[in-house]
């Protein structure tokens, strides 16, 4: 995607993202699409079109990992849909645990609240899609 808007601009990377998707949706089905175009698709085209557009790194970075953020939270809003279960809501209770293990085993006594939980999984996506 990156390269085809190096060569021939914005329409032919959104094309090729276009294509690509397409193509992932006939050979491996809607799911593997969807995912790969949130999750590279997306940040890939957001890439070209900054660098298309002579973005500095400091304005190209975190306008790909804003991109790739809002595209995890978008894949796994897609994958809650069709397996009809919130996955959103299991990471977050699998993270309240894994906390409550670990302040368990340090010796602390306090429980992680919800929302604690909610900010350090937006942390941790965000520093995911800065890596």
């Amino acid at each position: 995607i990156v390269i085809a808007c190096a060569r021939n601009g914005t329409k032919a990377a959104s094309r090729v993202a276009i294509v690509t998707s397409m193509l992932l949706f006939l050979i491996s089905g809607p799911m593997r699409a969807v995912n790969y175009f949130c999750l590279h698709g997306a940040m890939a085209y957001a890439l070209s079109w900054a660098w298309w557009n002579r973005c500095s790194w400091w304005v190209s970075v975190p306008l790909s990992a804003a991109v790739r953020s809002l595209g995890i939270f978008a894949s796994l809003t897609f994958t809650s849909l069709v397996l009809r279960e919130n996955v959103m809501q299991l990471m977050v209770t699998q993270m309240m645990g894994l906390l409550d293990q670990i302040a368990a085993n340090i010796g602390m006594s306090w429980m992680p609240t919800l929302g604690w939980v909610w900010g350090m999984a937006l942390f941790f996506v965000l520093l995911n899609s800065l890596s």
